[in-house]
Formats: C-alpha cells, structure tokens, sequence
C-alpha cells in the first residue's frame, strides 16, 4: 500500500470518528465532554453556540458526511495523481475518469 493512501485513510478516519463523537455530543448534550479544556477550548461551547449550524443541519453533520465520502473515494478511486483532487475537491470529475 503506498505511504499516501495509508496517510489520508487514517486522516479521514480521524475526522470522521472526531465528527461522530461531536454529532453525538450535539444531539446528546452532555454535562461535559472530554474535550472541555476550559472557558476558551470548549466542545460544549461550541456545540451550543449559534454557529453549531448551518441552515438547520449540525456542521459535525456536515463533517461526518466529507469524511466518510473522502474515506470512500480514496478507497474506490485512489491514485497518485487525484491525491490532491481528492483531498481538497479541485476539480469535480474525478470521479468519473
């Protein structure tokens, strides 16, 4: 397996497992999350604050759902080339080649 694939997979599951856990701390408040480091590093601040949306949908929503597709497309489409395509969604087409 090539050192760049292995890299990005373990990113996006990073991502995507950070994203489920504050999913689950949005719509299942909690008294305090472990990543509560105080009054200006807090995920239960950031959770509730006004900005915790966008149109009505959770941004860990929104951050579950690119991690899990970048999980899928690097593992379906990966190539050297569409690395970058892929991490950052340069050019829509991709896909299709």
């Amino acid at each position: 397996m090539d050192v760049y694939k292995i890299l990005l997979l373990l990113l996006g599951l990073a991502g995507a497992l950070m994203m489920g856990y504050l999913l689950n701390l949005h719509l299942v408040p909690a008294d305090q999350s472990f990543c509560d480091l105080g009054g200006g590093l807090s995920c239960s601040e950031v959770n509730t604050s006004q900005y915790a949306k966008i149109l009505g949908i959770p941004v860990s929503l929104l951050g579950l759902i690119y991690f899990l597709g970048l999980l899928f497309i690097v593992v379906a489409r990966y190539t050297r080339e569409n690395l970058g395509k892929i991490a950052f969604g340069t050019e829509e087409d991709f896909l299709f080649k």
